[in-house]
């Protein structure tokens, strides 16, 4: 086990680096790996989260989304923000499909699929510009992402926001993707930053759902 995780960070930070049957190879390993403990065993663990169902549509290749995932690897540098999840290519996972936890909260949006894997990058993964709803507002402002499960989002002085406030993904599917953990700016200053966290520590996020 413990030489395959090695590989697999390998892999991870590698990229183009490494041929793509190596990484799926590797990935295949890992989910077989967690299946076993999550299904039992005499080294059974409980990895079965506390995740609920979104609402049921049909996919591609006679696949039923939303697809139950297992995260089977995350990069043990925190401000990298991505998972891999044990379904791919053969499960008609595609690039740009979107993930998510306990039915409404957004975990991110594949970025690569593999024949039994993919990954998955979070909307807090450093530099990653994105458009967001603010729930107080209604209003769709610009956010960042900072790393380590953080949103920041830079609004003029007199914008009304405050910590607490729910902030959720553009859209009709209203995801939510974290929530104001601070607001910091001088009074004097013309703007002020907020700080969004998401509403899940992704060390303990073991099962989530790929929809379309």
């Amino acid at each position: 086990f413990f030489c395959i995780a090695a590989l697999a960070i390998a892999v991870f930070y590698g990229g183009p680096l490494f041929e793509r049957r190596t990484a799926a190879f590797l990935f295949s390993k890992m989910a077989y790996l967690m299946r076993s403990l999550r299904d039992g065993g005499p080294l059974a663990l409980n990895l079965s989260g506390a995740v609920s169902a979104p609402v049921e549509t049909n996919g591609p290749r006679g696949r039923s989304f939303p697809l139950r995932a297992a995260v089977i690897f995350r990069p043990p540098t925190i401000p990298y923000d991505q998972v891999i999840v044990d379904r791919g290519e053969r499960d008609g996972v595609h690039v740009g499909a979107v993930v998510v936890a306990s039915g409404s909260i957004l975990v991110g949006s594949v970025s690569e699929v593999l024949g039994d894997s993919a990954r998955v990058v979070m909307p807090t993964s450093f530099g990653n510009a994105l458009d967001v709803v603010l729930e107080r507002t209604s209003t769709v402002v610009g956010a960042t992402g900072y790393g380590g499960g953080e949103l920041r989002i830079r609004l003029p002085r007199d914008f009304t926001v405050e910590a607490g406030d729910r902030v959720f993904m553009v859209g009709s599917e209203r995801l939510l993707i974290g929530v104001v953990a601070e607001v910091v700016g001088e009074s004097s200053a013309a703007v002020k930053e907020a700080r969004v966290r998401v509403p899940f520590n992704d060390r303990t996020l073991f099962d989530v759902y790929v929809i379309e």
